[in-house]
């Protein structure tokens, strides 16, 4: 963003020496005392908008705490100024190995007739690369004497779906 502003920056005072040396005998001064005037008026013009809205807010405040209300206005009134946050809450239930270990086995079980006799799965918390990665993984599985083909396939597809929907409480 910089580098763009240099750019611009740049640009902007070449074209105004160019316009400068082009109108400098000019009976109204030239170019750059004609945009210079422009910009004064539009400077004087931005201060007075800029103190009519401080003044305002003075009344606005002033007469809420008059009212006996707070003396601060209500945060919506700046909400636009803010960044929206609506991305940094984590949407994942938090779960405990323990608990997570048996949701992950009945979801297993669930999954097709040929898994009931799958046992459990061991969770071993991990480090996330990123704030959105899962922060635990599978350690082991006890099969059972279910068909251990037949529980991979189910067992791929539950992790990879609870991976994005639970955390592990952190304690």
């Amino acid at each position: 963003m910089l580098a763009w502003i240099l750019i611009l920056g740049s640009w902007i005072a070449l074209v105004s020496l160019i316009l400068h040396d082009v109108t400098q005998e000019d009976a109204n001064g030239g170019a750059i005392r004609l945009a210079a005037g422009h910009v004064g008026a539009a400077m004087s013009c931005a201060i007075s908008w800029a103190m009519l809205k401080a003044r305002t807010f003075r009344e606005t405040r002033s007469r809420a705490a008059s009212q006996g209300g707070a003396s601060r206005p209500p945060a919506k009134r700046f909400l636009a100024l803010r960044k929206p946050n609506w991305w940094h809450a984590d949407q994942r239930s938090s779960m405990t190995p323990a608990e997570l270990e048996l949701a992950i086995a009945e979801a297993v079980r669930k999954a097709s007739p040929a898994c009931e006799g799958f046992l459990s799965v061991i969770v071993e918390p991990k480090t996330p690369k990123s704030r959105l990665d899962p922060d635990w993984d599978i350690r082991g599985v006890r099969f059972g004497k279910a068909d251990r083909k037949t529980v991979d396939e189910a067992l791929s597809t539950v992790v990879k779906r609870m991976q994005q929907e639970i955390r592990l409480k952190q304690d």
